[in-house]
């Protein structure tokens, strides 16, 4: 016997209302089973399931400019009053109805083996197409290729815009791609990292608007009671909605989910399936999702599911209602998609030549063409003052990531104050030891590029996988870097100041404000340095062997340990910013004229040395140095996106 459902107006158990003529699917649970009510394909949301238009605006708590720009009555066509509308965005672009059209599409791997041969099938505005098999990789290469992140042969059209090389980062930015792993990390807030999306994504909305777009998005999608909690502690479940929440706030035309219900339980699931439902049908996006789901699966208007041939391939076994999935392939039961999978997974059965499905022909009237009006990056200024405050507030809400941004600097200045103590660059001082001036620099040269070299090789390679989707639908990876670099640079210039506090006391006749000139150059160089070496690494073990090499060049071939002038590894030192560190700060102390040795005239000593030398070389050697580490940087994300496309 069939439960009785909810009461049309019962609001406690989610937004979407259901009647007793909707289907119920039980679903196994360990305290047994669960009835779960889910919303009949292709239901109109209309009278239907809320008579009530005043609510309908409350759906997800979004009210309808933010999630559809709906301004009359879906019914009546009558215009809604501006209590109902609640307010107006004024800079927001509406979002645009984009159909997917697929016609022939064909995945290879590089070296030409087929993943998904000849598949298609048509997706409208407001419609929800659920993608599944037993095999994952033929699912994910037809998914990659619908993002156009996989190179594939045949035809995929968004409107009246076909995905071409050409083509593929207008439609990406139109895209809103929804990973299976969970890409949201870090200290920050949900709250402030929503803001920093809708700032970055909608740079030309006013500040107003993007603050309330936050708000009713938040609630829309239940995470109001998370918007205080850091990205790193969300649970499954609000982290999923958070991920969709950004791609909300992106006015995203096209919505790809991968497994957007993995890990969730029955109840999370079919809140986030309703959320889904009405982000469809309300505000009119296309919305594909692979999905191993029955429950998934009842919700979604068609079906795609693809069979597994002998080379491992996928091709289209069916296309229509999840309801006649089963019955399609012989299962016993209603929704028995083990028995469907058992079929699909046989290399024997052809299931292929037995679906038909009723394609229209391509019509370019049928959509308007992707617009890069639609939803845009800013411009490169911009982007870059945005992932530069977001890092900086990053730095804030996690106070051990500064911490360990200044406590090496610190150590390194109280370790040289007690092994050499104070007066060492006095010329009248007559030490034990005449090295202890050309030591006292070289701590301070260790001192101000170590820390933010350590500090900056980390901080790509933890989030490569999000930097790598962000790229791919069309951040600009120099602003990527750029963002990272003046953040770094911000965060970082206290803590390369810090070792001048070793020039106090010390009877230095030379000029501390060309020393601190020395020590910013230093750590910049040395902080894009580390963005290069992050950026080279897929994995942090790897990036920190590549750092503990970089850090014993910096002692070996900075000048203050070992004897490297007009030796044969001189032309080597010169390429570590440590080198031309010690070669500055000598010249701005008159190392030459201070240290005995080089008094007596050491050939361990350098003429770069002396005060009439200059800090012009070193700093222009260091600014050089920083540019070609920034441009290698960009170059190297570049291609980490290029190669996730493949």
């Amino acid at each position: 016997m069939r439960p009785t459902p909810p009461p049309a107006d019962d609001l406690s158990s989610g937004p979407v209302h259901l009647d007793g003529a909707q289907p119920a699917l039980e679903i196994p649970t360990p305290d047994g089973p669960a009835t779960i009510w889910v919303r009949a394909p292709r239901a109109t949301f209309g009278a239907e399931a809320d008579p009530d238009f005043g609510r309908l605006e409350n759906l997800l708590g979004v009210p309808r400019p933010w999630i559809g720009d709906l301004k009359n009555d879906p019914v009546s066509g009558l215009a809604l009053s501006r209590a109902q509308r609640r307010r107006e965005p004024r800079a927001l672009p509406a979002i645009q109805e984009v159909p997917v059209q697929v016609r022939g599409l064909t995945v290879t791997t590089p070296g030409g083996r087929p993943l998904v041969e000849d598949v298609s099938f048509d997706v409208a505005p407001g419609a929800i197409l659920a993608i599944a098999g037993p095999a994952q990789r033929p699912t994910g290469a037809l998914v990659s290729a619908l993002a156009g992140v996989a190179p594939f042969s045949g035809r995929i059209s968004y409107g009246a815009t076909h995905l071409t090389e050409d083509s593929a980062p207008l439609i990406r930015g139109a895209l809103g791609i929804v990973p299976r792993d969970n890409l949201l990390t870090g200290p920050l807030p949900l709250r402030r990292a929503l803001a920093h999306t809708a700032a970055l994504r909608q740079p030309a909305a006013p500040r107003a608007d993007r603050r309330a777009a936050v708000d009713e998005v938040a609630q829309g999608l239940g995470l109001t009671a998370h918007l205080d909690t850091p990205l790193a502690d969300l649970g499954p479940a609000a982290a999923k909605r958070a991920a969709i929440a950004m791609e909300v706030l992106a006015r995203a035309s096209v919505l790809i989910l991968d497994e957007p219900t993995a890990g969730l339980d029955p109840e999370d699931e079919a809140e986030l399936l309703r959320m889904l439902q009405a982000l469809a049908q309300v505000g009119r996006r296309t919305i594909i999702l692979t999905t191993h789901s029955p429950m998934a699966m009842s919700v979604a208007d068609a079906v795609l599911l693809l069979d597994v041939t002998r080379a491992g391939s996928g091709r289209l076994a069916y296309l229509g209602p999840a309801a006649e999935a089963a019955h399609h392939f012989g299962a016993d039961r209603e929704w028995d998609f083990a028995q469907v999978y058992a079929e699909l997974a046989d290399p024997a059965a052809d299931w292929s030549t037995q679906v038909r499905p009723a394609l229209a022909p391509f019509d370019p009237d049928a959509g308007a063409a992707i617009t890069a009006s639609r939803r845009s990056w800013p411009a490169l200024v911009p982007a870059v003052r945005r992932l530069a405050l977001r890092r900086l507030e990053e730095f804030w809400w996690r106070g051990e990531a500064y911490l360990a941004l200044l406590a090496p600097g610190a150590v390194l200045v109280m370790l040289a104050l007690l092994v050499l103590g104070w007066g060492n660059l006095d010329p009248t001082y007559v030490g034990a030891n005449t090295q202890t001036p050309r030591l006292l620099l070289g701590f301070m040269t260790l001192a101000i590029v170590l820390p933010p070299l350590v500090t900056a090789a980390r901080d790509i390679v933890r989030e490569r996988r999000a930097v790598v989707r962000d790229v791919t639908v069309g951040l600009s990876p120099a602003a990527y870097i750029l963002g990272r670099y003046a953040a770094l640079l911000a965060a970082g210039f206290v803590p390369a100041l810090l070792p001048l506090v070793l020039l106090i006391g010390q009877g230095s006749i030379g000029s501390v404000t060309v020393a601190g000139l020395v020590a910013l150059g230093g750590a910049a160089a040395a902080t894009a340095i580390g963005l290069t070496i992050s950026a080279l690494g897929r994995r942090e073990p790897r990036v920190l062997w590549g750092v503990a090499a970089v850090l014993v060049a910096q002692i070996l071939l900075c000048g203050a340990f070992v004897a490297i002038e007009d030796s044969a590894i001189q032309p080597f030192a010169a390429m570590t910013p440590g080198y031309w560190v010690f070669r500055g700060l000598a010249s701005s102390q008159d190392l030459a004229g201070v240290d005995a040795a080089c008094r007596a005239g050491e050939e361990f000593c350098s003429p770069h040395w002396a005060a009439a030398a200059g800090v012009g070389g070193p700093v222009l050697a260091l600014a050089v140095m920083a540019l070609v580490a920034l441009v290698a940087a960009t170059l190297w994300v570049r291609q980490a996106a290029r190669e996730e496309r493949r």
